[in-house]
Protein backbone atom coordinates (compact mmCIF):
# COMPACT_ATOMS: atom_id res chain seq x y z
CA UNK A 1 0.00 0.00 0.00
CA UNK A 2 1.44 3.21 -1.54
CA UNK A 3 -0.68 5.60 0.28
CA UNK A 4 -0.14 7.47 3.90
CA UNK A 5 -2.57 8.26 6.62
CA UNK A 6 -3.02 11.97 5.01
CA UNK A 7 -2.31 11.17 1.52
CA UNK A 8 -4.62 8.69 -0.08
CA UNK A 9 -3.03 8.33 -3.70
CA UNK A 10 -6.15 6.59 -5.13
CA UNK A 11 -8.28 9.73 -4.40
CA UNK A 12 -7.49 11.43 -8.00
CA UNK A 13 -7.77 15.19 -6.39
CA UNK A 14 -4.93 14.69 -3.61
CA UNK A 15 -2.76 12.53 -6.39
CA UNK A 16 -2.90 15.30 -8.68
CA UNK A 17 -2.06 17.79 -6.08
CA UNK A 18 1.05 15.78 -4.48
CA UNK A 19 2.43 15.90 -8.58
CA UNK A 20 2.16 19.62 -8.63
CA UNK A 21 3.32 20.22 -5.25
CA UNK A 22 6.41 18.04 -6.38
CA UNK A 23 6.90 19.83 -9.51
CA UNK A 24 6.26 23.00 -8.98
CA UNK A 25 7.90 23.54 -5.37
CA UNK A 26 10.36 20.62 -5.59
CA UNK A 27 11.54 20.67 -8.83
CA UNK A 28 10.75 16.82 -9.37
CA UNK A 29 10.81 15.24 -12.98
CA UNK A 30 7.88 12.67 -11.98
CA UNK A 31 5.52 11.38 -13.82
CA UNK A 32 2.16 9.92 -12.31
CA UNK A 33 3.31 6.20 -12.97
CA UNK A 34 6.15 6.57 -11.08
CA UNK A 35 4.75 8.76 -8.03
CA UNK A 36 3.84 5.61 -6.25
CA UNK A 37 7.51 4.29 -6.58
CA UNK A 38 8.68 7.74 -5.13
CA UNK A 39 6.30 7.73 -2.25
CA UNK A 40 7.72 4.26 -1.51
CA UNK A 41 11.19 5.58 -1.19
CA UNK A 42 10.50 8.26 0.55
CA UNK A 43 8.76 7.07 3.72
CA UNK A 44 11.49 4.66 4.11
CA UNK A 45 14.15 7.29 5.01
CA UNK A 46 13.64 9.96 7.22
CA UNK A 47 12.08 12.47 4.27
CA UNK A 48 12.33 16.09 4.87
CA UNK A 49 10.25 16.44 1.54
CA UNK A 50 8.01 14.01 2.87
CA UNK A 51 7.53 15.86 6.00
CA UNK A 52 7.23 19.99 4.20
CA UNK A 53 4.82 18.27 2.15
CA UNK A 54 2.57 16.57 5.38
CA UNK A 55 2.39 20.55 5.89
CA UNK A 56 1.67 22.01 2.53
CA UNK A 57 -1.54 19.09 2.38
CA UNK A 58 -2.37 20.07 6.03
CA UNK A 59 -2.54 23.88 4.71
CA UNK A 60 -4.48 22.90 1.60
CA UNK A 61 -7.15 21.33 4.13
CA UNK A 62 -7.43 24.28 6.59
CA UNK A 63 -7.95 26.78 3.66
CA UNK A 64 -10.98 24.49 2.53
CA UNK A 65 -12.19 24.20 5.73
CA UNK A 66 -11.99 27.95 6.30
CA UNK A 67 -13.82 28.35 2.89
CA UNK A 68 -16.20 25.81 4.23
CA UNK A 69 -16.92 28.25 7.38
CA UNK A 70 -17.18 31.33 5.51
CA UNK A 71 -13.27 32.00 6.73
CA UNK A 72 -10.41 33.98 4.84
CA UNK A 73 -6.91 33.45 4.99
CA UNK A 74 -4.96 36.60 5.89
CA UNK A 75 -1.14 37.69 5.47
CA UNK A 76 0.00 40.54 7.26
CA UNK A 77 3.55 41.35 8.91
CA UNK A 78 3.67 42.13 13.18
CA UNK A 79 6.53 43.67 14.53
CA UNK A 80 8.34 41.01 17.16
CA UNK A 81 7.07 43.20 19.94
CA UNK A 82 3.55 43.82 17.94
CA UNK A 83 3.85 39.27 18.16
CA UNK A 84 4.81 38.95 21.36
CA UNK A 85 2.26 40.94 22.97
CA UNK A 86 -0.40 38.86 20.95
CA UNK A 87 0.56 35.26 22.00
CA UNK A 88 0.98 36.48 25.62
CA UNK A 89 -3.02 38.15 25.37
CA UNK A 90 -3.73 34.67 23.20
CA UNK A 91 -1.98 32.82 26.35
CA UNK A 92 -3.63 34.73 29.08
CA UNK A 93 -6.95 34.32 27.62
CA UNK A 94 -6.27 30.14 26.87
CA UNK A 95 -6.96 31.04 22.99
CA UNK A 96 -5.13 30.38 19.99
CA UNK A 97 -4.39 33.65 18.30
CA UNK A 98 -7.06 33.39 15.38
CA UNK A 99 -9.52 32.36 18.24
CA UNK A 100 -8.55 35.47 20.41
CA UNK A 101 -7.98 37.98 17.46
CA UNK A 102 -11.79 37.35 16.09
CA UNK A 103 -12.82 37.52 19.95
CA UNK A 104 -10.95 40.94 20.32
CA UNK A 105 -12.30 42.30 16.26
CA UNK A 106 -15.99 40.99 17.26
CA UNK A 107 -16.20 42.70 20.73
CA UNK A 108 -14.95 45.85 19.17
CA UNK A 109 -17.25 45.86 16.27
CA UNK A 110 -19.94 45.29 18.80
CA UNK A 111 -18.70 48.54 20.88
CA UNK A 112 -18.84 50.58 17.58
CA UNK A 113 -21.66 49.63 16.68
CA UNK A 114 -23.57 50.27 19.80
CA UNK A 115 -22.06 53.51 20.25
CA UNK A 116 -23.61 54.90 16.61
CA UNK A 117 -26.60 53.62 17.84
CA UNK A 118 -25.89 55.95 20.31
CA UNK A 119 -24.87 58.43 18.46
CA UNK A 120 -28.26 58.42 16.30
CA UNK A 121 -30.64 58.27 19.47
CA UNK A 122 -28.71 60.94 21.07
CA UNK A 123 -29.47 62.79 17.82
CA UNK A 124 -32.90 62.12 17.47
CA UNK A 125 -33.62 62.84 21.10
CA UNK A 126 -31.57 66.12 20.50
CA UNK A 127 -33.93 67.12 17.95
CA UNK A 128 -37.19 66.07 19.51
CA UNK A 129 -36.28 68.11 22.52
CA UNK A 130 -35.85 71.31 20.17
CA UNK A 131 -38.37 71.01 18.29
CA UNK A 132 -40.86 70.90 21.94
CA UNK A 133 -38.73 73.87 22.86
CA UNK A 134 -40.06 75.42 19.40
CA UNK A 135 -43.66 75.09 20.33
CA UNK A 136 -43.15 76.49 23.84
CA UNK A 137 -41.38 79.79 22.18
CA UNK A 138 -44.04 80.44 19.75
CA UNK A 139 -46.65 79.76 22.50
CA UNK A 140 -45.25 82.34 24.65
CA UNK A 141 -44.33 84.77 22.07
CA UNK A 142 -48.51 84.20 21.12
CA UNK A 143 -49.43 84.28 24.43
CA UNK A 144 -47.24 87.57 25.01
CA UNK A 145 -48.97 89.16 21.65
CA UNK A 146 -51.87 88.80 23.14
CA UNK A 147 -51.17 90.63 26.75
CA UNK A 148 -49.60 93.42 24.59
CA UNK A 149 -52.75 93.71 22.19
CA UNK A 150 -54.78 93.88 25.36
CA UNK A 151 -52.68 96.43 26.77
CA UNK A 152 -52.20 98.68 23.95
CA UNK A 153 -56.31 98.86 23.34
CA UNK A 154 -57.16 99.45 27.24
CA UNK A 155 -54.41 102.28 27.18
CA UNK A 156 -55.97 103.42 23.82
CA UNK A 157 -59.53 103.53 26.13
CA UNK A 158 -58.20 105.21 29.29
CA UNK A 159 -56.56 107.82 27.10
CA UNK A 160 -60.27 108.56 25.32
CA UNK A 161 -62.13 108.68 28.86
CA UNK A 162 -59.29 110.89 30.01
CA UNK A 163 -58.27 108.35 32.64
CA UNK A 164 -54.88 107.78 34.36
CA UNK A 165 -53.78 104.54 36.41
CA UNK A 166 -52.55 107.29 39.55
CA UNK A 167 -56.40 108.30 39.60
CA UNK A 168 -57.74 104.79 40.58
CA UNK A 169 -59.02 104.19 43.92
CA UNK A 170 -58.15 101.10 46.44
CA UNK A 171 -60.93 99.44 45.71
CA UNK A 172 -59.83 99.63 41.85
CA UNK A 173 -56.60 97.95 42.69
CA UNK A 174 -57.84 95.68 44.51
CA UNK A 175 -60.32 94.32 42.07
CA UNK A 176 -57.02 95.29 39.22
CA UNK A 177 -54.71 92.62 41.07
CA UNK A 178 -57.65 90.06 41.50
CA UNK A 179 -57.53 90.42 37.95
CA UNK A 180 -53.99 90.28 37.27
CA UNK A 181 -54.23 86.70 38.90
CA UNK A 182 -56.78 85.59 36.60
CA UNK A 183 -54.90 86.87 33.67
CA UNK A 184 -51.20 85.08 34.61
CA UNK A 185 -53.27 81.99 35.00
CA UNK A 186 -54.81 81.94 31.74
CA UNK A 187 -51.09 83.04 30.21
CA UNK A 188 -49.84 80.21 32.06
CA UNK A 189 -52.32 77.55 31.24
CA UNK A 190 -51.48 78.64 27.41
CA UNK A 191 -47.84 77.31 27.81
CA UNK A 192 -46.83 73.89 26.54
CA UNK A 193 -44.61 72.51 29.97
CA UNK A 194 -41.77 70.93 30.08
CA UNK A 195 -39.31 69.04 32.64
CA UNK A 196 -38.01 72.13 34.72
CA UNK A 197 -34.58 71.43 32.99
CA UNK A 198 -35.84 71.78 29.69
CA UNK A 199 -37.91 75.42 30.17
CA UNK A 200 -34.98 76.73 32.11
CA UNK A 201 -31.39 76.46 31.35
CA UNK A 202 -28.83 75.25 33.78
CA UNK A 203 -27.88 77.86 36.30
CA UNK A 204 -31.27 79.69 36.72
CA UNK A 205 -33.80 79.88 38.82
CA UNK A 206 -38.04 79.44 38.07
CA UNK A 207 -39.18 82.84 38.66
CA UNK A 208 -40.95 82.82 41.91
Amino acid sequence: MTSTPWLDLENADQRRWALIYLRTYRGAVITDKGLDGWLIQERGKDSAVLARMKLAWGQVQRRKESKRAGEKACSFVLSSKAKRHLDTLAKQNKSSIKDFLETLLSDEYEEASQQKIAARNAAKKAAEKEKRLRKILEAINSALHECITELTQRTIMMETENLSIDDISEEQKSRSAALHSETLKKFTTKRLMLPRDEVFSRGMERPT
